[in-house]
């Protein structure tokens, strides 16, 4: 499995780190601070999830606690977002003003 570049990607995390791969990744600053990579399988992989339905996902947490993820089989949108601040939650901010509480 590799990551791999896509359109969206604002930035490579980990370039010229010898120790890593390249990540390209869009990163957004709003306060959820979420990162988005695209990886591509091998076929052997493809093949071994086929036969076990399964996907491992390892994450170095520093013992620091383990963040929120989520795995897709689709693209998400990476449209810019703007987060609104509002009585101590956040909300995404659309054209007709807040859209669904998030925090």
């Amino acid at each position: 499995m590799k990551a791999v570049p896509f359109e969206e990607a604002n930035i490579n995390v980990a370039e010229n780190q010898d120790e890593y791969q390249t990540l390209p990744a869009r990163v957004y600053t709003d306060p959820f601070g979420e990162v988005i990579s695209c990886w591509q399988l091998s076929d052997e992989e493809m093949e071994q999830i086929k036969k076990t339905n399964c996907i491992w996902v390892s994450q170095l947490t520093f013992k620091k606690g383990v963040a929120p993820m989520m795995l897709m089989a689709e693209k998400p949108d990476m449209e810019d977002r703007e987060w609104v601040l509002d009585k101590g939650a956040f909300y995404l901010k659309t054209p007709e003003g807040k859209e669904g509480e998030n925090g």
